[in-house]
């Protein structure tokens, strides 16, 4: 990227934001089949949050509580419009959660795929819906390609060695088998020092004892590089340079964890426990206790095992990055309901790639939303431990781009 050197000196997210990246032009011939009501979510949210306040109860006017609530009716009845908010997903904070939103795109899946079996039998529409058609399916096909030459375009030179799951594989395996011989001659592994310990040694001595200093360095100065990159992905996808520059760096920052793990879940062994680098270099589970808190560790390899049990091509892991980039209900936002639409439209570009590219895997789509679920727990387990990181490592403070992206 043109200029690259002179944008890091700004140290900011937000000079990256509004740096010129080279973006590939894309058309927006794209209308897609409006959201369903869930999703678009037309309840007042205000009308929500007095409602928690109230010392008593709504009652239905009616009393039959099935009254009918839509656009020019939700004033009719305060019961059931209250109702009808904790059943499209509201909770207590006046939000639409993500654990209904899952819920409602599995269900859409579900109801687009008998739409579908019955449409095959019936006549075709008229021409100029089957235009409009063929133009949305042009315009889904051009953003797919563009996140796929985007997402090659991050990785650069280092893309032949990602794509190589043979290679890092084999890569494992030998470093595996040479952490087990050290461990059984040299006992490395079996017993560490604790953080308390390392830093009064250190700081003693000035020894890095066990390496785990110079892994953080190489850890940090990865990340940092690596930023430059996420937020020119983010700027690639269609709509959201557009965005609030506020709330294009709230999105990154609110992202970036899962940004990182749906590229980097493939150098993750459960099996035989080793993290390999992009650089190629790997480290044992038990190394990377050094760094980062064991449970979190264990967890993500844990959870690593069922998205390898996806088997994710290129594409779908672009997309995917795409959609965890554009969830509106994690950070603050100016226009939410903008970025729930640049999202959605996301969603429907990653649906109709499954279609055409596992068109006998009808449960795949509402599995990757199933991740996206569950990862929501290591997302939060991850906020946590970054408060403590920029605590526990001075280094990061010269890593001033790390350093921001992880004060969220």
């Amino acid at each position: 990227m043109a200029n690259v050197k002179s944008v890091l000196n700004t140290s900011s997210v937000r000079a990256l934001l509004t740096h010129h990246y080279h973006t590939i032009p894309h058309h927006n011939h794209m209308t897609p089949t409006t959201p369903p009501q869930d999703i678009t979510l037309h309840i007042d949210e205000g009308f929500f949050r007095r409602s928690l306040r109230r010392d008593h109860d709504y009652k239905c006017v009616s009393g039959k509580f099935d009254c009918v609530i839509g656009p020019g009716k939700r004033n009719s009845c305060p019961k059931c419009r209250y109702k009808k908010c904790l059943h499209v997903g509201m909770s207590k904070e006046g939000r639409y959660t993500h654990e209904k939103r899952t819920q409602d795109i599995r269900e859409i899946k579900k109801l687009q795929e008998q739409d579908n079996s019955k449409v095959k039998e019936e006549p075709p529409c008229l021409p100029a819906t089957e235009e409009n058609d063929a133009l949305v399916v042009e315009e889904m096909d051009r953003v797919i390609a563009l996140m796929e030459k985007t997402q090659k375009d991050f990785y650069g030179p280092l893309l032949p060695m990602w794509d190589d799951q043979n290679g890092i594989l084999q890569r494992q395996q030998k470093y595996h088998e040479q952490f087990l011989a050290k461990q059984e001659i040299f006992g490395i592994g079996k017993s560490q020092i604790s953080k308390e310990e390392f830093k009064k040694f250190y700081e003693t001595t000035g020894i890095d004892v066990d390496n785990r200093l110079e892994m953080m360095k190489q850890f940090a100065s990865t990340m940092e590089k690596g930023i430059t990159k996420f937020i020119g992905f983010a700027k690639n996808i269609p709509g959201f340079s557009s965005l609030d520059l506020d709330d294009q760096a709230n999105l990154v920052k609110s992202a970036r964890f899962e940004f990182w793990f749906f590229g980097y879940f493939r150098f993750l062994n459960p099996e035989l426990k080793v993290a390999t680098g992009i650089m190629g270099n790997c480290y044992h589970i038990s190394e990377l206790f050094k760094l980062w808190n064991k449970e979190f560790v264990e967890t993500l390899f844990e959870f690593v095992k069922k998205v390898h049990a996806l088997n994710l091509s290129l594409v779908d892991i672009a997309l995917i990055r795409c959609i965890v980039l554009t969830f509106r209900d994690r950070c603050l936002l100016k226009d939410p309901d903008k970025v729930e639409e640049i999202q959605w439209k996301m969603v429907l570009c990653f649906q109709h790639w499954v279609q055409k590219s596992r068109p006998t895997q009808r449960q795949f789509f509402s599995q990757v939303f199933d991740r996206l679920r569950e990862i929501r727990h290591l997302t939060e387990m991850n906020m946590k431990l970054s408060q403590n990181l920029k605590l526990e490592w001075p280094i990061i403070q010269n890593h001033p781009l790390f350093l921001e992206m992880l004060s969220t």
